[in-house]
């Protein structure tokens, strides 16, 4: 995950940075904009009432065309089974769990498309849906607001499968429309399982024609290994990945997902109470819009404290509109506080053509007290406070010029903005680092089994802080197998494993098997010496450059060495020259 984000992250980094960083400075009054005044529309008041979407009816389910509130029922087929068993003693003061719910929905390989109906699956407050395999519902109807599925009040999801649900086709008539692919009336949570809601294109032009991904009226917790997704199409008025009317917390290894395309305003996620992010992963994009552009906006404090977090915005661009105030593009708009003290936040605002509201960072007040922090604005600032931005101990800001992602300008705090100096002129920073300094060249760093030693801290990456060699067993450690991971974290930063130390695991006669990945570009001097036991090595890397004198001299004659097929060859005489006995066999 951390790859593939950091790849996006890169790519996206070297197009803003094509932008001209220079701007005179400014206090941050002047383009705090939304956060300051609260000006321009409320996008927390943009959805109907939850009341507006209908479902069966307290305690009912419905399921395509049939409705029941018997305890029990029923399907199988050739688009898969559904069955529902209903459960007593529901309490709705409490929360939703496997024990305290109305009844339990279980989707097993399940594929359903209805249209005559504002929704396709209705459930009752407290019902459980469990996701066995791929689950697929569609709706096709057409009404002022319409679900793919909806519920009465509280549900849980969870499970080892999928949902996607999609609401396809839109009102075209003259009253307001909204579509969705999954409403839930009241709190939502998730420990398990991928679901995925969809809105498709809506064309209504007549008041608020919205689409939105995923509609939750109350909280949505998410933790173990859940997974959720929605995705807001191209609209006249709103396109919103998620809405949600309470909080939202993310934890451990959970992922959120929303995605906004062009709208008049466009937003991949909505929240109208506090943002908590304490782990996982939390991905955001918005399209582009005629007015406004978000990553997300929410009405409370905003605070991550662990996991990946990366949110981008459109640009905002209309020229009929050209010099009104109430357009803005921000990556993260709080109306209260942004604090960030550990995890890794990635986040970046398109372009505001209207006004100069804009930036990646917009909060009443802004903290950094851990983790790393990268902000980018191309045609605005990196971060705008109300009141003020603070730094926390051990926290530095550098500023990035032309080069793209080359952050070496020191920079500081002022007015609550972040500023640095280009020649004599004092500018607003448009793309900014928060975070500690990356370990020195020669540090020796412990993880799990192994120790490291730092070799250089000039890297590619935005979360990378440096290139490491494995040195060996750390202390008190010892173990048959030697498995060298790619990577490992110390502290806020992930550290690349690029080598295998001179002696890292030399005459230990307890390993008989070593495992070494992709990363490897050189193998140490006697690295594996006298390991007589050593009968199995296996190489990920395509890329070893160097193998320093008798690395593998005296490991087991009957030993097999691994490697990349295309490298059977040339690994073969460097590990000859190595010092590897000739009945070892290269494969």
């Amino acid at each position: 995950m951390r790859k593939k984000m950091d790849i996006m992250m890169k790519k996206t980094m070297a197009v803003l940075l094509s932008v001209t960083c220079a701007a005179v400075f400014t206090p941050a009054a002047a383009f705090a904009g939304h956060a300051e005044a609260a000006t321009g529309p409320d996008a927390l008041n943009t959805a109907p009432a939850a009341s507006a979407w209908v479902t069966a009816g307290a305690d009912k389910v419905r399921i395509g065309g049939t409705v029941f509130d018997a305890s029990q029922a029923s399907k199988s087929g050739a688009s898969g089974r559904w069955k529902w068993q209903a459960n007593s003693g529901y309490d709705n003061t409490k929360a939703v769990s496997s024990t305290n719910n109305s009844g339990t929905l279980t989707l097993s390989g399940y594929t359903l498309s209805y249209g005559r109906t504002s929704y396709t699956v209705s459930l009752p407050a407290g019902a459980v849906v469990r996701m066995n395999g791929k689950n697929k519902i569609t709706n096709t109807g057409h009404n002022n607001v319409t679900s793919a599925i909806v519920a009465d009040g509280d549900v849980m999801f969870t499970g080892t499968g999928s949902i996607t649900a999609v609401d396809s086709k839109s009102s075209s008539g003259t009253k307001s429309s909204y579509t969705c692919g999954i409403c839930i009336k009241g709190d939502i949570v998730m420990n398990d399982g991928n679901l995925k809601g969809k809105s498709m294109l809506q064309k209504s032009t007549a008041g608020n024609a919205d689409s939105d991904g995923i509609v939750v009226f109350g909280d949505c917790t998410l933790s173990g290994r859940a997974a959720i997704s929605g995705n807001g199409a191209e609209a006249a008025d709103h396109s919103y990945g998620g809405w949600i009317g309470g909080s939202l917390s993310i934890s451990d290894d959970a992922v959120l997902l929303a995605m906004a395309d062009t709208a008049a305003y466009s937003d991949a996620l909505c929240v109208s109470g506090k943002m908590m992010m304490n782990g996982g992963s939390l991905n955001l994009m918005s399209g582009t819009a005629a007015q406004v552009s978000r990553g997300t906006y929410a009405a409370g404090d905003v605070s991550i404290s662990g996991g990946e977090v990366s949110i981008l915005s459109g640009d905002v661009s209309s020229a009929a509109k050209s010099g009104k105030a109430d357009a803005y593009d921000y990556g993260i708009e709080s109306d209260g506080n942004i604090s960030v003290s550990g995890g890794k936040l990635y986040v970046t605002a398109g372009t505001n053509k209207i006004n100069s509201q804009n930036a990646a960072l917009c909060g009443r007040d802004i903290s950094v007290t851990g983790g790393i922090t990268y902000a980018a604005c191309a045609g605005g600032t990196a971060a705008a406070a109300k009141n003020s931005i603070t730094l926390g101990s051990g926290i530095t800001a550098k500023a990035a010029g032309k080069d793209a992602g080359s952050y070496d300008t020191a920079a500081a705090v002022r007015d609550g903005t972040i500023v640095y100096t280009d020649g004599t002129d004092t500018v607003r920073a448009k793309y900014v680092k928060l975070a500690p300094e990356a370990e020195t060249a020669g540090t020796v760093l412990t993880n799990g089994k192994y120790t490291y030693k730092v070799t250089t801290n000039k890297v590619e990456g935005l979360f990378y802080g440096g290139k490491t060699a494995v040195t060996g067993f750390a202390p008190g450690q010892s173990a048959s197998s030697v498995n060298v991971q790619d990577e490992f974290d110390s502290g806020d930063y992930s550290y690349y494993v690029s080598s295998v130390a001179a002696g890292a695991f030399a005459g230990n006669e307890s390993v008989r098997k070593a495992a070494l990945p992709y990363t490897i570009t050189s193998i140490g001097a006697k690295a594996f010496c006298g390991d007589r036991n050593l009968r199995t090595v296996r190489i990920s890397s395509t890329g070893i450059r160097t193998v320093g004198s008798n690395a593998f001299k005296g490991i087991n004659g009957k030993a097999v060495i691994n490697v990349p097929n295309s490298k059977v060859k040339a690994y073969t005489k460097l590990f000859r020259k190595a010092g590897m006995p000739k009945t070892v066999k290269v494969y």
